[in-house]
């Protein structure tokens, strides 16, 4: 899959337009079928937004603060999301939860401090090409399509939304949206622009308890 990304612009200073898809293809694109996103959605017909799983870590933790200010390289290299630190799961209809955002609160030390956030849903892209997608995190985040890391936003830094410019082809692809807060502040804002991409919650055989 060829693409690119780059900051843009600040999202308070953007002015850009969409194109208007019409029409849902026929054709159905190939995907993930991995189970933790739950089958592809019915395009025509879908609830947007994303399962969410929270997880609560440590004060101690050894990957929050001793980590240098640039994060880790790749999601994979540390245990953020790992069952042993899960504390919640829930449906979220947006990712736009903006600056100062402490959703989990355990009654561990300092909490609400250290947490980190697994969000998935399926993404639909119906006309290929640049596209854009907004973003703002503090602290790390990666956007994964089909498990490719597509943005990364790792490292410690002050939550900002920016407008960022994603190479993608038409298709189906299975989203994952990380997040990790361990230091000072806390927020995260995401969404895909426009009427070429949608995103949706996928379909679960019962009800998300059942899929824990």
């Amino acid at each position: 899959m060829n693409r690119s990304f780059g900051l843009i612009l600040a999202l308070g200073c953007s002015d850009f337009g969409v194109t208007v898809q019409n029409d849902i293809p026929v054709a159905e694109p190939p995907g993930s079928d991995d189970e933790d996103f739950g089958d592809a959605p019915d395009w025509s017909d879908c609830d947007p937004g994303y399962l969410s799983r929270y997880y609560n870590l440590d004060n101690d933790h050894p990957d929050v603060e001793p980590l240098d200010d640039e994060g880790p390289e790749h999601p994979d290299d540390v245990d953020w999301w790992d069952d042993e630190w899960f504390s919640f799961e829930r449906f979220d209809a947006s990712a736009e939860h903006g600056p100062n955002w402490w959703p989990v609160d355990d009654g561990f030390e300092d909490d609400p401090a250290y947490f980190a956030v697994k969000l998935t849903a399926w993404l639909r892209v119906f006309n290929g090409g640049t596209l854009q997608f907004v973003m703002g995190n503090a602290d790390d985040a990666w956007l994964l399509l089909n498990d490719e890391v597509i943005i990364d936003g790792s490292g410690i830094q002050d939550f900002h939304a920016e407008i960022i410019d994603v190479d993608l082809t038409a298709g189906q692809y299975a989203l994952e949206l990380l997040y990790a807060h361990r230091s000072g502040d806390s927020g995260l804002s995401f969404r895909a622009v426009g009427e070429d991409m949608k995103v949706c919650f996928g379909e679960f055989e019962g009800n998300m308890d059942d899929e824990e």
